[in-house]
């Protein structure tokens, strides 16, 4: 781990920090258009369940770039 004299620290944290948010603040559209897709799919399940009906919608699809399309459950190498 480098040590940077106590100004240069400060100003990197300031920086990172301010790119973090900045981050967040571009994402948040994208990450309430998501949560939205899923909570209403899942209210969807849930009521086809409660009915005793069967549900065979698929879950809505990650964003483009965010999964590689490979699941993560069983049969794997």
């Amino acid at each position: 781990m480098v040590l940077l004299p106590d100004g240069r620290a400060k100003i990197r944290a300031k920086g990172w920090a301010e790119g973090y948010a900045e981050g967040w603040a571009e994402a948040a559209p994208e990450l309430a258009r998501i949560r939205s897709a899923w909570l209403s799919w899942n209210e969807r399940r849930l009521d086809s369940e409660s009915r005793g009906e069967p549900f065979d919608e698929p879950p809505p699809m990650p964003p483009d770039g965010c999964r590689d399309g490979k699941s993560d459950e069983g049969g794997g190498e």
